[in-house]
């Protein structure tokens, strides 16, 4: 191939890729701003309290933390969004001016500084193409106003992930506190001696109100600790949600069962109770030897649910693996022991168990353990029989070979497929240049019918080429299949003893 060929197959490529290039558009999305809200937890004001009762400040600290960090999001209303909108809208605004100001600047400076006749229409106008996009950028920020997260995920202050609770600001400084912080909102607390009991006065201080937007208080003993901290933490989550939390209450059997409420834990059988934001609600219940249950519902604002959830228990059955060759027997990728070996398994469970030999020989199978409604509660009905025999490899190192051999084929077809079109498109141009010569003009270029005659050769190889790998593909891909099939563990029936 010439040099001219050369040069017109990298035209053709880098022309094929700009058009490309170009057919593709992407769905530009607005973004969203303010889509996170975070509160901080200062201090426990403890200066009320006798030194004797100091600790219990650390108490409803770590307490508060705990149960706050279980909130995962929460709803915005009207008030705080509009805030937020505002003071978004004009950092927006105030950035495209400064911008639209410095670039306008900056032409003021050139046309001072001026530059050679050559150079200096171009540069001037360069200048004023930004200054219209920048004014044009200004007027589509003006004209619309910023997306606001209605629903921000709620996080705790990162010093309060640590376990440290910073001082409360002062009086009058509470909002440069939440700039410094970097958060939207924070908690006050105070707690002090009632006639031998405890009051506890909880704020709560909020960046779009500038103000103590929610405040409450309880009194209680230090034998009730635990049932006041769960009511006042209730109340706060109710201020912080921006809306009617929802109360939900859960009881569960086993004791022991284990709860999660939207994949979060919520506790240990008994009774649970706990106040989330309204939405949709997943329950989960899960123990040892019990079957797991799931319940899905929907809530909203000031709804209450009490669900009962009661597990049933699993029933096993045994199973015994005998082979005639001693081998290792594997549950998955669980070692279980030699053969012979007796397994303890659900009732109605499909299960995958593999044998190895000592000399590295697999055979595997899957089987299906048959339901508990099947016995009539006879010990001597219950357990099953699995016998390998003979031992069959699994031959993985072939199945994977024939995989491989397979993807570096299917991609040997795109190339050569690209490779041929590529060609063939290079060849019907030279040809049709060789035609209108030879019909309007009566002569052509001797050596451009070289090329063209070379272009047609290379084209029929490059054909040639996708062919054969596309017809080894299809080869690969058939002994593929018959490679996995053959390897694929079998699907067996066990018999009862």
């Amino acid at each position: 191939m010439d040099k001219r060929a050369a040069l017109i197959f990298i035209f053709l490529i880098i022309t094929a890729a700009e058009l490309a290039a170009s057919g593709r558009q992407e769905e530009v999305k607005a973004p969203v701003y303010k889509d996170e809200w975070i509160l901080c937890i200062t201090g426990l004001d403890t200066k009320e309290l006798n030194a004797q009762n100091t600790q219990i400040g650390s108490m409803i600290l770590s307490a508060l933390n705990e149960r706050l960090n279980s909130v995962s999001y929460r709803t915005r209303v009207s008030p705080e969004y509009a805030y937020y909108e505002e003071i978004t809208w004009a950092e927006e605004r105030a950035a495209a001016a400064r911008a639209l100001s410095a670039k306008q600047n900056e032409r003021s400076a050139f046309l001072y500084r001026g530059e050679p006749q050559w150079r200096y229409q171009r540069s001037v106008a360069a200048i004023d193409e930004e200054i219209r996009k920048l004014r044009a950028n200004l007027e589509e920020i003006e004209n619309n106003a910023p997306l606001i997260s209605r629903e921000p995920v709620f996080k705790i202050a990162s010093l309060n992930l640590d376990n440290i609770f910073p001082i409360p600001p002062k009086s009058g400084t509470e909002r440069r506190f939440c700039t410094e912080q970097g958060i939207d909102a924070f908690t006050s607390l105070s707690i002090s001696e009632f006639h031998g009991r405890f009051l506890l006065d909880i704020k709560l201080y909020t960046v779009y109100t500038n103000s103590f937007s929610w405040q409450d208080s309880i009194l209680f003993s230090y034998n009730d600790l635990s049932e006041a901290l769960d009511e006042i933490i209730q109340r706060l989550l109710t201020a912080i949600s921006g809306n009617r939390s929802v109360s939900v209450t859960i009881t569960a059997e086993p004791g022991d069962a284990l709860i999660l409420v939207n994949s979060s834990f919520a506790g240990r059988g008994g009774v649970i109770t706990g106040v989330y934001p309204p939405g949709t609600f997943i329950i989960d219940a899960a123990g040892a030897d019990y079957e797991r249950l799931t319940y899905e519902t929907y809530l909203t604002e000031g709804q209450t649910l009490n669900i009962s959830l009661i597990l049933n228990p699993v029933s096993y059955g045994f199973l015994e693996i005998t082979s005639e060759i001693p081998g290792s027997i594997y549950q998955g990728a669980l070692y279980m022991g030699e053969t012979p070996v007796t397994l303890r398994l659900p009732f109605g469970s499909m299960e995958y168990i593999e044998m190895e030999t000592q000399n590295s020989d697999k055979t595997a199978v899957v089987f299906q353990m048959p339901s508990a409604e099947s016995y009539d509660g006879s010990s001597s009905l219950q357990t099953q029989q699995l016998s390998f025999d003979p031992i069959r490899s699994l031959e993985t190192g072939n199945l994977n070979a024939d995989r491989s051999f397979y993807y570096w084929v299917w991609g040997g077809t795109w190339i050569t497929g690209i490779l041929t079109w590529v060609m063939y498109n290079t060849y019907i141009g030279s040809n049709y240049a060789v035609n209108y010569d030879s019909v309007y003009k009566g002569s052509f270029d001797s050596s451009f019918y070289n090329y063209n005659q070379s272009m047609y050769y290379a084209t029929m190889g490059t054909a040639i080429a996708f062919g054969a790998v596309a017809s080894y593909g299809i080869y690969r891909l058939v002994r593929y299949i018959i490679t996995a099939d053959r390897t694929a563990s079998a699907a067996v029936r066990t018999g009862r003893n």
